[in-house]
C-alpha cells in the first residue's frame, strides 16, 4: 500500500516538473529551477492527497476481492452437484454432475442424479443416456430412480426413443417398468448374506470442568442421530459446561457409505441404512447396536473415574430411540432417559419394555419439535401416550421448531440432567 501511494505521488510529481519546464521554456535539466516551480505551482494539495488515499483504498478492495476470490472451495463436485439439487438450481447441479462424472466414470449414483436434473431442464436424450450410465456403472440404490416421478414421466414420454438407445427398455410394454425391472435383475446378481461379527468399536469422552482423577463422577451415555457422529452432539452439550458429569459418545456401528464417500466425512448409523439388511433382521440389528452402546459404560470405568450408581442416556433423533431403547432393556443401569426428536421403531420392542422401566421407578424426558418434517411430531406424541399409560413419570416438552432442539428448552434439558 505505501509502495502504491509512493508511485502515485512520484508519478504526479513528474508530470508536474515536465509541465512547467515546458511552460516556462527551461531545460528539464534545470533541476532547481525546475523543483522551485514544481512546489510554488504542483505541490501536493489537499485534491490530490484524497485522490491519491482514494487510489490506495480501491487498490486494497480489488486486493481482497481477489483473493477471496481465489479462496478454496473444499466441496466435491459431488457435493457441489447435491447442494444445488437441494437448492432447485438443477442447471448449475448438473453440470456439476458432468464435471464428477468425468472425474469418476464409475459412480452410478452421480449419474442417477444428472439423469434426474437433466429431466428437469428438459433433455430427454440425455436423461436416457444418463440412466443409462447408472445402470450400466451397477446402480444398487434402485429408489434413486423409482421415487423420481419427473423421470418417469421423460422416459415414459419418449419410449420410441428410450427403446432406440437402450435395449434395456424394449423387455416391456411399459418403459419404464422394464429399465426398473432389469435394475432390480442387475442388483440381484450378487445375492447378499448376513452373519455375525466381532470388531473394535470406538467411543469419545468429554471430562468435566474441573476434572479431578480422585473423584467419582456420574455419566452421560450421548447417542448420535443417523448420518452423524460423536462430536456433532459432543459440540453442543460441551458448552452446558457440567461439572459433575463424565460424556461418553460412542459410534454407531454402521458405517453410511454412500454419504461417507460423497460428503468427504464419516458418517454412521445405528441401523446399518447402507447394507441393505433386510427388514426380517431389523430387530436382531437393532439388540446388536444397543448391546454395543450398553458396553461402552463398562468399558469406560476401567479407564475413567465413573461411580456404579446408574446414569443419564440420552439421544437425538435415532439416538433418541435407542435410548429408550436401553433404558427399557437395562432400567437398572440408568436413572432416566432424554430422547430429543427421537424416533421409535416397532422392532425397538420399547413399548414392551415399559413395565420394567415402572418397575424401577425410572423416568424420561421428552423433547420433539412441532414442525419436525424428519421425525413427525404424531410420533413423540403416541410414544408420550405409551409412557403415560404405563404411569411412569416423565416429562413432554414441544417447542416451536424443526429436527433439533431449540434454545427456549436447553434450561429444561440441563435441568433435567442437573436433577438426576
Amino acid at each position: 500500500m505505501v509502495n502504491f501511494r509512493k508511485f502515485a505521488s512520484l508519478s504526479l510529481a513528474r508530470m508536474a516538473k515536465l509541465a512547467d519546464a515546458l511552460y516556462s521554456g527551461c531545460s528539464i535539466r534545470k533541476d532547481v529551477q525546475v523543483q522551485v516551480l514544481f512546489r510554488a505551482r504542483y505541490g501536493q494539495t489537499r485534491t490530490m492527497r484524497v485522490f491519491s488515499l482514494l487510489m490506495s483504498i480501491l487498490c486494497l478492495i480489488s486486493t481482497t476481492h481477489v483473493l477471496h476470490a481465489q479462496s478454496p472451495d473444499n466441496r466435491s463436485a459431488f457435493q457441489k452437484g447435491r447442494d444445488a439439487m437441494n437448492a432447485g438450481l438443477h442447471g448449475e447441479a448438473m453440470l456439476q454432475f458432468e464435471q464428477w462424472t468425468k472425474l469418476i466414470p464409475r459412480d452410478p449414483i452421480a449419474y442417477a442424479y444428472l439423469a434426474s436434473c437433466q429431466a428437469r431442464i428438459g433433455n430427454p436424450q440425455q436423461t436416457i443416456q444418463s440412466v443409462i450410465a447408472s445402470l450400466q456403472a451397477g446402480l444398487e440404490d434402485i429408489h434413486l430412480l423409482e421415487m423420481d416421478t419427473i423421470l418417469r414421466g421423460v422416459i415414459k414420454k419418449n419410449a420410441v426413443l428410450a427403446r432406440s438407445l437402450s435395449p434395456v427398455f424394449k423387455a416391456q410394454e411399459d418403459p419404464w417398468v422394464a429399465m426398473l425391472t432389469y435394475a432390480h435383475t442387475q442388483a440381484q446378481r450378487f445375492p447378499l448374506s448376513f452373519a455375525l461379527q466381532q470388531r473394535i468399536g470406538r467411543y469419545r469422552t468429554l471430562l468435566p470442568k474441573g476434572y479431578d482423577s480422585t473423584k467419582q463422577y456420574s455419566f452421560i451415555l450421548l447417542l448420535h442421530g443417523n448420518g452423524l457422529d460423536p462430536s456433532f452432539m459432543l459440540n453442543w452439550i460441551e458448552s452446558f459446561g457440567f461439572s459433575s458429569h463424565i460424556i461418553i459418545a460412542p459410534e454407531a456401528p454402521y458405517l453410511k457409505f454412500n454419504e461417507s464417500l460423497h460428503a468427504g466425512i464419516q458418517k454412521y448409523s445405528g441401523r446399518g441404512d447402507d447394507q441393505r439388511i433386510p427388514d426380517s433382521l431389523d430387530e436382531e440389528v437393532i439388540t446388536l447396536t444397543a448391546d454395543w452402546y450398553h458396553s461402552i459404560i463398562d468399558q469406560a470405568r476401567k479407564t475413567l473415574p465413573i461411580s456404579m450408581k446408574p446414569g443419564i442416556v440420552m439421544g437425538f433423533s435415532q439416538g433418541g430411540f435407542f435410548a429408550t431403547v436401553l433404558l427399557t432393556r437395562y432400567p437398572e443401569s440408568y436413572s432416566t432417559a432424554i430422547t430429543m426428536c427421537g424416533s421409535q421403531y416397532p422392532s425397538g420392542k420399547v413399548v414392551e419394555g415399559l413395565q420394567a422401566v415402572k418397575k424401577l421407578n425410572r423416568d424420561m424426558l421428552i423433547l420433539h419439535g412441532r414442525q419436525d418434517q424428519t421425525v413427525p411430531y404424531s410420533i413423540a406424541e403416541t410414544f408420550a401416550g405409551n409412557v403415560k399409560e404405563h404411569d411412569i413419570p416423565f416429562q413432554f416438552l414441544s417447542f416451536d421448531g424443526g429436527h433439533w432442539p431449540t434454545d427456549d428448552v436447553l434450561d429444561e434439558i440441563k435441568a433435567w440432567i442437573v436433577s438426576h
